[in-house]
Parts: structure tokens; C-alpha cells; sequence
């Protein structure tokens, strides 16, 4: 059984999501910030940094994905999907919000498929990132639970004795 979910629970999906997406971007920025930041807003500022207006975008784009996840896998909002479906509705939503985000804030050029590529390939990057960090932390949970049932099973047999 998995306890309610609070605000503070959501603000923590939203701060690892953010840090894991800033921390690939970092990587890319190291990479390809010199070559980009003539033709992409995001690399701007070269091999210097990611800008605040970025970041600023990157966190909204980032709480507008856990909203997503909220939508997608609660079943207070959505009830008759199976998970697979839930997943697939919810990566096309992302991916849909993404490109509205590259697009209004001009992230790169439209045309440019060299971008789209990395845009891709950073996307995969970050999904599964996020996939791997949260079922690690799934599991270390459920072991916790485990150890906590064993534990309490194990107290009952000793209070019948």
C-alpha cells in the first residue's frame, strides 16, 4: 500500500527532476557551449554557465512534468488506464510541452536537426536518469517496508508466545 502523497512530496520530485536535468545540462554546456551559444539561447552564455532565464524555464518545464505525473498516475484525475498506457499518454504530453517550451522560448533553431538530435538524446539522457533514481528509491522503500512488516510480524509471534 503506498501512503498519500503531499505537496512536499511533489516539491521533492520537482527539485530532483530540476537538479538531474541542470546537472546534463551542465554536462552539455561543457561540451558544446562554445560552438552553441551563436545559434541557442540555451548556451548563451557559452561554456560560462546556464543562464538564470534558462533555469528559471527548465524549473517551470520541471514542476509542468510532475503536474503531468500527477495527471497521468493518480488515480483521482485518470482511473481505467492501464500503466503502460498512463506512460505512453504521459511521454507524449512531455515531449509535447517540451517542444512548446523550445519553441516559445527559443531554445534553438526549428530547423536545425543537429539540435533536434541533442534535444532527443537529452531527453532520453533525463528520463531515464529519473526512471533509475526513483526506482532505486522505490526499492530502497519497499525494502524499508519490508524490514518493518518482518519486524512487526515478527513481535507479534513473540507477544503470542
Amino acid at each position: 500500500m503506498e501512503r498519500k502523497k503531499n505537496i512536499f512530496d511533489y516539491c521533492g520530485m520537482v527539485l530532483m527532476q530540476f537538479g538531474f536535468s541542470v546537472i546534463v545540462m551542465m554536462i552539455f554546456t561543457c561540451i558544446f557551449g562554445e560552438k552553441a551559444k551563436d545559434f541557442s539561447m540555451m548556451f548563451l552564455l557559452g561554456k560560462s554557465g546556464l543562464s538564470l532565464s534558462i533555469l528559471l524555464q527548465f524549473l517551470l518545464l520541471t514542476i509542468l512534468i510532475v503536474l503531468l505525473r500527477f495527471i497521468f498516475f493518480t488515480d483521482r484525475i485518470i482511473k481505467n488506464l492501464t500503466v503502460p498506457i498512463r506512460t505512453t499518454l504521459m511521454m507524449v504530453a512531455v515531449l509535447l510541452v517540451t517542444s512548446i517550451f523550445i519553441i516559445i522560448c527559443d531554445w534553438f533553431p526549428m530547423d536545425n536537426i543537429f539540435c533536434w538530435i541533442m534535444f532527443v538524446l537529452c531527453f532520453l539522457i533525463s528520463l531515464l536518469g529519473t526512471v533509475g533514481m526513483l526506482s532505486i528509491k522505490e526499492k530502497v522503500e519497499n525494502k524499508q517496508l519490508d524490514e518493518a512488516l518482518k519486524h512487526y510480524q515478527d513481535k507479534g509471534r513473540n507477544f503470542d508466545e
